[in-house]
């Protein structure tokens, strides 16, 4: 078997599997907490536009866990998520809350895992493959720290640079992030250390891994 065909066939499985799979979703630092009037309708548009991405991909039913260390931040996002699933006629989506900091608090084994703007001190390659340990399919990273996070993907070959840009962030008051310094928001994909080695990090680098969501 030819390396691209068994990459297509790896392509494949990966397509069949989603099919038949439920949401399990992880989404660390879901209070989204920047910024200071954090009332703003914006504040939770990382959340809004996650939910019918995981419906597309994984289907009507499952859980979705919100991780963070903000108690009331929270609270909010969990409302938001389920209004959301009440308003679009979701009722087998359920939302749970994980309070604590990610990096000590336990975590659930999940599908999916994603971790949006993460900040200044947390780009460790060590706490996000322990992140993405949780996860079957590792961890999604979105940054603007493109310069940190390239320093990572040459020091580790279980994060990889997708290529694809991510989502703006926005703050808890509304305002936006478009740039600072380092380019627009990417997506970067970490492994697991229960994932494949070194030719799946080839694979997904040859697929320039489709973001999971």
């Amino acid at each position: 078997m030819s390396r691209i065909t068994l990459i297509t066939f790896i392509s494949l499985l990966l397509g069949l599997s989603n099919a038949f799979a439920q949401i399990r979703h992880l989404e660390l630092g879901a209070a989204n907490i920047g910024g200071k009037n954090r009332t703003h309708q914006t504040r939770f548009h990382a959340i809004e536009t996650l939910l019918p991405k995981l419906i597309i991909n994984y289907g009507e039913e499952g859980t979705i866990f919100l991780s963070d260390i903000n108690h009331d931040g929270l609270l909010m996002a969990q409302r938001f998520a389920i209004n959301w699933l009440v308003e679009n006629d979701y009722p087998n989506i359920k939302v749970e809350t994980i309070l604590g900091n990610y990096d000590t608090t336990p975590l659930p084994r999940v599908t999916t895992a994603r971790l949006s703007h993460p900040g200044n001190k947390q780009f460790v390659a060590s706490s996000l493959i322990r992140l993405a340990d949780h996860s079957e399919t590792g961890l999604e990273v979105i940054t603007y720290f493109n310069k940190r996070m390239r320093r990572l993907v040459e020091k580790s070959a279980r994060i990889i640079d997708t290529g694809k840009p991510g989502e703006l962030y926005y703050t808890g008051d509304g305002s936006t992030l478009r740039d600072i310094g380092e380019g627009p928001p990417r997506i970067y994909h970490v492994q697991g250390r229960s994932h494949c080695g070194t030719f799946m990090s080839d694979v997904l680098k040859i697929l320039r891994l489709k973001s999971l969501f």
